[in-house]
């Protein structure tokens, strides 16, 4: 029970404040004007799928290797930029 409500403090805490701050970027000119709540649940799915195969023990969540989270949220970062 403590696994499935982590999960579920997981994805409300960045459905609120992610979404913010995504805007504020957006209003900076510094991303493009990006579907904010498509970007959330893709960066919120990623860490969904981390932490589930972390916590369930079928495999190595691959965010706890430094390069590839790098390249992965580089990757994603790079579609929103100007």
């Amino acid at each position: 029970e403590t696994t499935k409500s982590n999960i579920i403090n997981l994805v409300d805490d960045a459905g609120s404040w992610f979404p913010k701050l995504l805007e504020n970027r957006i209003q900076k000119g510094e991303l493009k004007n990006i579907d904010t709540k498509t970007a959330t649940l893709t960066v919120v799915g990623i860490f969904m799928y981390h932490f589930v195969m972390d916590q369930t023990g079928l495999g190595m969540g691959f965010l706890k290797d430094k390069s590839v989270r790098d390249q992965i949220f580089k990757s994603i970062v790079s579609t929103w930029r100007v």
